[in-house]
This record gives structure tokens, sequence and C-alpha cells, in this order.
């Protein structure tokens, strides 16, 4: 068992940094969204990685080119969901990839503010959490847009008494 390395497996088409990840678990394959090329150019690229194939391939585009967004893959309905991003400003839209048919849309739902460059998971509950700033966002991918706002004391206030 090797541990503390890794191994360089295959190169995306493009060298992209600050793109969103999100592991299919179903297909075992791992979707890119978006990210910058290093010099001048914001990409609107989707690719797929298969590792037990070693291949990297195009799948789609998305609708706004972007950098820095997050991405997560639903386990109850297979989609995968790109949150915000940076394009010559802050997107505060909501892509939906739909990894069966490679279809993208783009939800009605709006982010209330920037989650760019932050964290996002996909909790045992069926929502989305997302930090932005010092406060977390909960979306429900059941309903294609219901974004919450959700109240959270900051760390270093915890315990104290609030004057």
């Amino acid at each position: 068992t090797r541990t503390g390395q890794y191994d360089h497996i295959n190169n995306l088409p493009l060298g992209i940094h600050s793109m969103a990840s999100a592991w299919d678990a179903r297909s075992q394959v791992l979707y890119t969204f978006g990210g910058y090329n290093g010099s001048t150019e914001v990409l609107d690229n989707i690719f797929e990685f298969n590792p037990r194939i070693n291949q990297v391939i195009e799948v789609g585009k998305l609708t706004t080119a972007r950098e820095g967004a997050l991405a997560v893959w639903s386990h109850d309905n297979g989609n995968a969901y790109v949150f915000g991003g940076y394009s010559g400003g802050f997107l505060l839209d909501i892509p939906k990839f739909e990894t069966a048919t490679k279809n993208i849309t783009t939800l009605p739902a709006r982010l209330p503010c920037s989650v760019s460059y932050r964290c996002a998971i996909y909790a045992a509950d069926q929502n989305v959490y997302m930090t932005h700033g010092t406060g977390l966002m909960r979306f429900n991918p059941a309903s294609d847009g219901q974004i919450d706002n959700l109240e959270v004391e900051p760390p270093w206030q915890i315990g104290r008494a609030h004057v």
C-alpha cells in the first residue's frame, strides 16, 4: 500500500485550474465544469473522466463560462449541480447537468449571494450545503431551487453570552 504519493494518470485536454468537480457514484466517473486556462480564458467545458479506462472526454458546455464554481452530484436523482462561479463578475445561477442524458439547464432559482471559491457538499439529508462569507446556505435538489440561508453562530461566538 502506498501512502503520501499520487500518480499522474491523465491530462485534461486543456491546462485548467479553478474548475468545479463532482464525482458520479453511480457511473464511477468524475465531471469537471468550467475553469480557467491560466492565461486569458474562462472556460465553459464539461469533461468526464473515467478512471476505469483512463479516458477524458468533453461531454457538454455550460450555459455560461465560469471559474471558481462549486459542484455536487445528487445521490437521489443522479444530476450534478453547479453553483455560481466567476466570469467577469460573480455568477448567481445554478446550472443542472443531467448525467444520464448530458443535458444542461439553468434552474430558475438564483443564489442570494456569491459562493465562488467556497465549499459545497451533498449531505445524507438530501440537501446541498454551501459556505459563503461567514454563513451557510442549504439547497434542496428535490425542489430544483429552494435555497435557505442558515443562521449559524460564528465559531468565535459559540458559548459566549450575547449582549
